[in-house]
């Protein structure tokens, strides 16, 4: 008798289209341009959603005043689902939604990582036509 394996889940089985915000420097405005788009796209009827991946400074809930934002976590079928922020038409999850903004942060490497994959495959994202993701330029290596 041959052994079931079981089927990993896929990862963001919803998502039909991926848009990337990065730059070779800091601080010229890739949040601020993900923000906007997203929203833009929102308001064109396409469903949306936002990942703030900058591990260390996520801008994402002051740019839409959620600092204070902490994401519900349900499970489902054995597995933990983050539930992202809601908000004009936009679907938010941001590291700045799970850290305190005057702690600093000293995550590297595999701990980075690991947290953003978390946030990918474990955001409860449903059915979209965009994803944005922005980070830092350091970082889009770990996505």
């Amino acid at each position: 008798m041959l052994k079931h394996e079981e089927k990993e889940r896929e990862v963001l089985p919803g998502v039909r289209n991926i848009i990337a915000v990065s730059s070779g420097k800091g601080g010229v405005g890739k949040t601020t341009i993900a923000v906007n788009l997203a929203i833009a796209l929102a308001r064109k009827g396409f469903s949306v959603g936002l990942l703030d991946a900058d591990v260390y400074g996520p801008s994402v809930p002051r740019m839409i005043d959620a600092g204070n934002y902490h994401p519900e976590v349900i499970s489902e079928k054995g597995t933990d689902l983050i539930i992202p922020l809601s908000k004009y038409g936009v679907k938010f999850l941001s590291t700045g939604f799970f850290v305190n903004p005057a702690d600093a942060v000293v995550w590297r490497g595999p701990m980075a990582s690991g947290f953003l994959k978390q946030l990918i495959t474990q955001g409860d994202w449903g059915e979209l036509d965009y994803l944005l993701l922005t980070c830092h330029p350091e970082q889009a290596i770990f996505i």
